[in-house]
């Protein structure tokens, strides 16, 4: 299931410059020898493909590493929400809450869409990003593939990364996660936190980093938080928020990083 801030921030400036076709979105990487066998696959937040954001950060990554960059449509072509439906109704920064009538109507606006957040549950979801990884390792021979996974991705990349097809992830802002799921993770793992965040909180957080601080044996990781920011800042920033803008691009440069020295 999504969290409801997935929906916060703008678009993203910039086109795609990639292909889309059959629901999935390509970025072409260099095709040098020392990384054309190497892939990155973004898992999106709720609004898949439906918005540029996720095009141009595969975009950049792409351009950045020379890696092949793929981002997969999980939603079959049926997203469960629409950003205009809920970005009225969501914060832009730390510390902005929802009235009580506000929060009334927001939670009302869910209820409308049960149908389409039940399409995207774990069970229906998850097979086909395991379908996915599979399929474009053993079509293109990529011998190491990233995980990037943001808002309902992240969670999503938190399930998958104890797969075998997995060689790295970054997780953004996740979904609604347990710490027993994070605990199976066991390929390097970057995350990228937001100072305020009800999806991820900050209990659950420490939790995670403190359990791959002590973890036998060691695992490659780190934490990464932006001040100023909520959920859903590296996918979707609020334009406006400078922090914000800030926290996207960094986050994105955290990645970008983190790819290159661990595929």
């Amino acid at each position: 299931m999504s969290c409801p801030d997935c929906t916060s921030g703008n678009s993203l400036p910039g086109s795609p410059k990639g292909t889309e076709e059959n629901g999935v979105y390509f970025a072409k990487g260099s095709s040098q020898p020392d990384t054309k066998d190497k892939a990155v696959i973004v898992f999106t937040d709720i609004f898949g493909l439906s918005i540029s954001n996720p095009k141009v950060i595969a975009d950049t990554i792409a351009e950045r590493t020379g890696f092949d960059v793929w981002v997969p449509d999980l939603f079959d072509g049926r997203i469960p929400v629409k950003p205009e439906v809920l970005d009225f109704f969501l914060p832009r920064h730390p510390g902005e809450k929802m009235g009580l009538w506000r929060k009334v109507r927001f939670y009302w606006t869910l209820l409308t869409h049960i149908p389409g957040m039940i399409g995207c549950r774990p069970a229906v979801v998850d097979p086909r990003a395991k379908e996915f990884l599979t399929k474009i390792k053993a079509e293109h021979g990529y011998k190491s593939i990233g995980v990037v996974g943001y808002c309902f991705g992240g969670a999503i990349s938190i399930r998958l990364a104890p797969l075998d097809a997995v060689t790295s992830v970054v997780i953004a802002h996740p979904a609604p996660s347990t710490l027993d799921a994070i605990k199976a993770i066991n390929v390097p793992v970057s995350w990228a936190c937001a100072e305020e965040d009800d999806a991820f909180p900050k209990e659950l957080r420490l939790q995670a980093e403190a359990h791959f601080k002590s973890r036998t044996p060691e695992l490659q990781y780190e934490f990464v938080d932006y001040p100023g920011t909520v959920h859903g800042f590296a996918a979707r920033p609020a334009r406006e928020q400078p922090l914000s803008v800030e926290g996207h691009e960094k986050a994105l440069e955290q990645t970008i990083k983190w790819f290159q020295s661990t595929l």
